[in-house]
């Protein structure tokens, strides 16, 4: 058995998402530069982002959407973007303009490939919440991913 890890396909789907709001830069083609991606280490403990443009991504419980034929389930997956920002209180530039350029940024990148490179039917994007974080400020905006594995194999994509 080697040493690399086969991961099922949920956590496949939340890498290529980390993945794709890390590339989210200036190099990128993007108006924001997001610094930092995180993901909780532990439930219960939320990552605390330390930079200025920083995305803490965790999940929700899935939600079964149906089950097909033959032997596999459908499941729904929210990943709650959180998007916040921390800038000088002598930063003259609005807040909303700040946060509305990240939000539209997240939502380009995300849904440059609503399949997730296969791995899912569809991707939805759902409104963004208010939130705060520390000393950060910004929204949460769930992710749904819809995709379908087998009913006795969540490693196995259908």
């Amino acid at each position: 058995m080697s040493g690399q890890k086969t991961y099922p396909v949920v956590e496949r789907i939340a890498l290529g998402l980390e993945a794709v709001l890390k590339s989210v830069t200036a190099a990128g083609g993007y108006q924001t530069n997001v610094t930092q991606v995180l993901r909780p280490v532990r439930l219960g403990i939320p990552a605390v982002p330390t930079d200025p443009f920083a995305v803490v991504m965790t999940q929700q419980d899935p939600k079964i959407e149906g089950h097909t034929n033959p032997g596999a389930i459908v499941w729904r997956q929210t990943f709650d973007l959180g998007l916040y920002i921390r800038v000088s209180e002598q930063d003259a530039t609005p807040f909303y303009q700040l946060i509305n350029m990240f939000i539209a940024d997240a939502v380009k990148a995300v849904m440059a490939d609503r399949r997730r490179g296969g791995l899912a039917i569809n991707t939805e994007v759902q409104p963004p919440l208010m939130a705060t974080l520390d000393k950060h400020e910004g929204v949460v905006m769930p992710i749904d991913v819809i995709y379908r594995v087998s009913e006795l194999d969540p490693y196995q994509q259908m």
